[in-house]
């Protein structure tokens, strides 16, 4: 069974990494072994080797999770002889990052906590934005985003206040925003970590921010600038050899070619990033990915597959409490079963996904959650019901300026109105369905994704920064105007055919 709307696919917006949130990062095996080296140096059960150990499990945590819970088990044993309070701070702050890291939100949560009492009693202003951030990450992954605004602004004023550097919980914030869909706030926010990051000369930083902007324009269905800040994002994560950080912008990558249509292309992407994640252990990434392939199973019409990909996904999401995942995992079960004529159970998948994303303020997935309603209602004869759901995603759709989302609404509009009878609504919503395909699907956005591509793989050995931003600004530029032409002469076709039908009735 077809419809309209289409399947949500998980773009990875990442917060920022915890390792970006102290002064110094120990994230390459130099920087490592040096601390290892003055670990070995220092013979003194003392503060100072607290504060190696502390710092060594923290540059290891995302490298090797068992080192790290070795080395900060170490520390706190010691910290704890010595009844040294900022030692033992540092510990809990470490356990409560590793927490985060393995998806242990509940245990999480009372390491930061007891991290929090003791650095508010020493007047730790650095230990405490640390742990606020941590709290907000925290918050950020179960989908409760006011509760992670909160707590980022919190480590934003205290950073402001000591003048440390503020790029890291901005970068977050901007996440929270993009999730939320005030794509204006979240652009700002990248737009300002950007020039903090070139000035620093933090190149995972900018790498990051660029990944985040690709989301957003993706989101806005601008692919052509989508493509651009993945593609700057993978360059510079290559050129690192960052190999967890690759997988993100792989999965993005990965959902350009299925709007694409290239669905094994977009598969080749998703497995080569599930191969890295399922080695590293990555619950969370781990289900991600099985959910984009699922996604690319149900377009293929291999629905059996497709339902066991986010069955699985779903067993993952439910286990680590990532509500948000679980609804756009929800929603997406719904989607295949209203494909096999599982009415029922598709529903059923909606309505739950509806009540977290009402809970959690995720917008863009309530709009996928409210189409999905509308459908099985459709089909049920239940045309109130599908017109009352199909109008709420409407509605946001048009506030966050979701063009997908708009154009899918607008389809199923024509559907309820058609089988209704009422022609002339049934007439408007087909034209409008019409006019946003255009403006997404048109030929002249697909050779340029296509043109982008080319540029990336064969052109950037040559020092064009420059001349690919003012090739990007004419690509943008003249896609706007051709939009603007082929709706222009959409609109004309539309004038002309309702005066020609209004001919014919009254003669």
């Amino acid at each position: 069974m077809g419809s309209y709307y289409s399947c949500r696919f998980i773009k990875c917006i990442l917060i920022i990494s915890f390792v970006l949130l102290t002064q110094q990062v120990y994230a390459q095996n130099k920087e490592i072994d040096s601390l290892k080296k003055v670990l070995q140096n220092n013979k003194a059960y003392d503060t100072g080797r607290v504060n190696v150990l502390n710092n060594l499990a923290f540059a290891y945590y995302k490298k090797d999770v068992d080192q790290a819970l070795t080395l900060v088990q170490e520390a706190e044993v010691l910290s704890k002889k010595l009844n040294y309070e900022n030692g033992k701070a540092r510990c809990f702050y470490i356990k409560g990052v590793i927490d985060v890291v393995q998806s242990n939100y509940s245990v999480a949560l009372p390491n930061f906590n007891k991290s929090i009492g003791i650095y508010e009693k020493l007047g730790n202003k650095e230990g405490l934005s640390n742990c606020y951030t941590g709290v907000g990450i925290l918050y950020y992954y179960q989908g409760e985003n006011e509760k992670a605004i909160r707590n980022y602004e919190k480590s934003l004023e205290i950073d402001k206040q000591t003048g440390k550097d503020i790029s890291s919980v901005l970068m977050n914030i901007g996440s929270v925003y993009a999730d939320m869909g005030e794509y204006n706030k979240a652009i700002t926010c990248y737009t300002e970590v950007i020039k903090l990051k070139k000035e620093k000369k933090d190149e995972q930083g900018v790498a990051s921010c660029y990944n985040n902007l690709g989301t957003i324009y993706d989101d806005l269905s601008n692919y052509p600038l989508a493509l651009e800040y993945y593609t700057k994002s993978l360059e510079i994560r290559e050129k690192r050899k960052d190999t967890i950080q690759t997988v993100d912008v792989l999965n993005n990558i990965g959902i350009i070619y299925k709007k694409k249509g290239d669905y094994d292309k977009a598969l080749e992407y998703y497995h080569s990033a599930l191969k890295i994640v399922s080695k590293k252990g990555d619950k969370k990434s781990t289900a991600l990915l099985q959910m984009n392939i699922g996604i690319i199973y149900k377009n293929k019409r291999e629905y059996a597959e497709a339902k066991k990909m986010h069955s699985q996904a779903l067993q993952i999401f439910e286990v680590i409490n990532s509500k948000k995942n679980m609804a756009t995992c929800l929603n997406n079960l719904g989607d295949v079963c209203l494909e096999i004529n599982d009415l029922k159970l598709a529903l059923q998948n909606y309505k739950k996904a509806e009540t977290i994303n009402i809970e959690s303020d995720n917008q863009l997935s309530l709009c996928n959650s409210y189409l999905g309603i509308a459908n099985v209602y459709l089909v049920w004869g239940q045309h109130e019901k599908a017109l009352e759901n199909a109008l709420k995603s409407i509605k946001i759709s048009k506030d966050l300026g979701l063009v997908d989302f708009e154009k899918d609404g607008h389809g199923l509009l024509f559907k309820i109105y058609k089988k209704t009878g009422d022609y002339s609504n049934a007439l408007k919503h087909h034209e409008q369905f019409k006019l946003l395909s255009d403006s997404i699907l048109n030929k002249e956005n697909i050779e340029k994704l296509t043109q982008l591509e080319y540029e990336y793989k064969y052109e950037k050995q040559l020092d064009a920064a420059e001349k690919r931003e003012i090739k990007l600004t004419k690509t943008v530029k003249t896609t706007t105007q051709d939009l603007e032409k082929s709706q222009h002469n959409l609109l004309l076709g539309i004038i002309t055919f309702l005066v020609f039908m209004m001919v014919c009735l009254t003669g």
